[in-house]
This record gives C-alpha cells, sequence and structure tokens, in this order.
C-alpha cells in the first residue's frame, strides 16, 4: 500500500527506499535519485514519512520501527 500526501509531492522521485529482508527485519536502505543528490533533507524527509506511514495504516503488522540519523552501511551518501 502507498500512500502519497499532498505535502509529500515536493519530495517525490528524490530517493527510493529499497528493502532488504533479514533473517529477523526488513531493513530499508536508501538510494539517490539519479537525477538529484540525496541531500539531508531529503534523507530526513523519507525516513519520517515513511515511519509515519508506518503508525498511520499499519500499526499491527510491526513493533519498532526507527531512522538513523546519518547513512549506515549500504545507504546512499548524503552530499552538500
Amino acid at each position: 500500500m502507498v500512500v502519497i500526501y499532498p505535502h509529500a509531492l515536493p519530495m517525490e522521485k528524490q530517493a527510493w527506499l529499497r528493502p532488504q529482508v533479514q533473517a529477523d527485519r526488513l531493513r530499508l536502505v536508501i538510494r539517490n535519485s539519479k537525477t538529484a543528490p540525496l541531500t539531508r533533507k531529503v534523507f530526513a524527509v523519507y525516513h519520517g514519512r515513511f515511519i509515519e506511514m508506518l503508525i498511520a495504516h499499519v500499526p499491527d503488522y510491526f513493533t519498532r520501527a526507527s531512522g538513523t540519523p546519518n547513512p549506515a552501511k549500504g545507504d546512499a551518501a548524503i552530499e552538500g
């Protein structure tokens, strides 16, 4: 299920969250767009809005969600 909020449209296609299925979790790595650099704002908005969507729409399907303040192994680098 994908939910698009009107305030999210300026961030559309700025980055991508790609799933990595692990034994005890689903990890999402962030990838930058081919046409725009991954900025700290884009990094923050994508993680924050994804967690917001989980809490609002599928709270019974997970017990914990978290984001990091900086890219982790496998994430694209923040530019600028």
